[in-house]
């Protein structure tokens, strides 16, 4: 590397396995967020002292990774460029293990990778090209595992067996604006859905849905509420409150995975909640949740991190070469996992067991019963 300030490019992409660094301790000792991580591989490449954020560009930067923006990735960097302005020769340094070809890393290397004369630098490194010390066999043992996810972490290739779920013009535009939740109405059959958690790492969610049908006969799954208490929290208080929330909408039992064994049954039956194991994985509700939406048959929430988290739900292949969706390393599909839940099970009770309320329910221009009872919300 040059010396701190030094004119090497306007900006320095590395796609080097961020394995091969080490942690420099006693730089900031204890401060595990991000943005003290940030701050201490800038002082590692740069020097004690670098200063590059500021304490609010720290806090966007934590809010960015967050989930709440629509890229993350771009945001952060869009959120460290203005601390860059007032200091003569600063350059911008990016480093990861590469993913999915998309993102601001995958932007960068296709536009700028081998590129003579171009300000910015892209760099890409293998594992044992940067960090000699790192066992070859070890890093074999996890190519012999899993190929396409140690070429990525350990030989900086971007995969080819991961892409993107669904299309954010498909998803923005299920999204009713402004609507936020909507109250319950009398003779609607409301489905209930939830990923439970323990308090510590994941957050708690809760989504409710109901279906509507059109005059058609086509029928519409509609999200009505979405739930999120993020840790640390008591996992005991959140079942108490959502199973209030389920029964203000006349429901008295909820779907979810196996996740804690009995507890998530215990503990919602106390309440007077059933307790429903669902009989799919997570990828395979995404999976049925799909065309719902590609069909335009899907009205969703206007919540930032429902939109997020299912805008970066990724495809990929597994080893016994069934189709798999999930959510990118070190992200979260919470939110999204009960609201799937609870669209795809809401069209999978039949038209003859719903209530008979529900035969009224149109969409568009057609008169419809149910929402006249709240016209204003909508």
């Amino acid at each position: 590397m040059a010396a701190r300030g030094a004119p090497l490019a306007e900006r320095l992409v590395c796609l080097i396995p961020l394995s091969c660094w080490p942690r420099r301790k006693g730089v900031l000792d204890g401060d595990d967020s991000l943005g003290g991580k940030i701050l201490d591989q800038l002082n590692l490449f740069f020097g004690e002292g670098t200063n590059l954020l500021t304490n609010k560009q720290i806090e966007l930067v934590e809010t960015f990774a967050d989930e709440r923006a629509a890229e993350p990735d771009v945001e952060i960097i869009n959120a460290v460029k203005p601390g860059m302005a007032t200091i003569p020769g600063a350059m911008l340094l990016c480093a990861s293990s590469p993913h999915a070809r998309r993102g601001a890393l995958w932007e960068a290397y296709r536009k700028h990778f081998g590129q003579d004369g171009d300000p910015v630098l892209v760099w890409q490194a293998a594992t044992r090209d940067m960090n000699a010390t790192v066992p070859q066999g070890y890093i074999d043992a996890h190519y012999a595992d899993d190929p396409a996810k140690a070429a990525a972490e350990y030989g900086a290739q971007f995969r080819t067996d991961v892409e993107t779920f669904i299309s954010r013009e498909v998803v923005e535009a299920a999204v009713v604006a402004g609507r936020h939740e909507l109250p319950r109405v009398p003779g609607v059959l409301y489905t209930g859905a939830t990923d439970p958690s323990g308090g510590s790492n994941d957050s708690m969610t809760l989504s409710i849905d109901h279906v509507e049908t059109d005059a058609a006969g086509v029928r519409r799954s509609v999200l009505d509420v979405v739930r999120e208490v993020r840790p640390p929290f008591s996992p005991d208080a959140v079942v108490a409150e959502f199973s209030a929330l389920l029964k203000s909408y006349g429901i008295s039992r909820v779907i979810g995975d196996r996740y804690g064994g009995m507890w998530p049954r215990e503990r919602f039956a106390v309440h007077g909640i059933e307790y429903v194991v669902a009989d799919k994985t997570a990828s395979d509700f995404y999976l049925e949740l799909l065309p719902v939406l590609n069909s335009g048959r899907a009205e969703l929430l206007d919540h930032q991190r429902l939109v997020a988290q299912l805008c970066h739900l990724e495809r990929s292949a597994a080893r016994s070469g069934k189709e798999h969706i999930g959510h990118a390393p070190n992200a979260h599909d919470d939110v999204i996992n009960a609201a799937a839940i609870a669209m795809v099970s809401a069209l999978a009770v039949p038209a003859y067991q719903e209530s008979p309320g529900v035969y009224g329910v149109f969409v568009g221009e057609v008169y419809n019963e149910i929402r006249e009872h709240f016209r204003s919300v909508y």
